[in-house]
């Protein structure tokens, strides 16, 4: 069995590629990230960062899920519902 077989590969994007789809400043992902309600970075270099992008998208969906509901109070609920799920990974 080749590696390409064995092991899935996830794409990773770059904090630059990053915030080119999240309209949010470094300061708040990285609030967020310690809050627990956005998926947390992969360290891949001594002083480099990579996100995993479906770790993004399922994040966004969350997102998504709230502006449906339009009610900030389903947010904060759903924060801290879904933390554990986000932190687990």
């Amino acid at each position: 069995m080749s590696t390409e077989e064995a092991l899935p590969l996830r794409r990773m994007i770059s904090e630059k590629q990053l915030l080119k789809i999240v309209p949010a400043s470094r300061a708040s992902i990285r609030r967020w990230v310690v809050e627990g309600i956005f998926p947390k970075p992969a360290t891949i270099g001594p002083s480099r960062v990579a996100w995993f992008l479906d770790e993004i998208a399922d994040w966004q969906g969350t997102v998504s899920d709230v502006r449906s509901k339009r009610s900030l109070a389903s947010f904060s609920a759903l924060v801290h519902e879904t933390r554990g799920r986000t932190n687990e990974r």
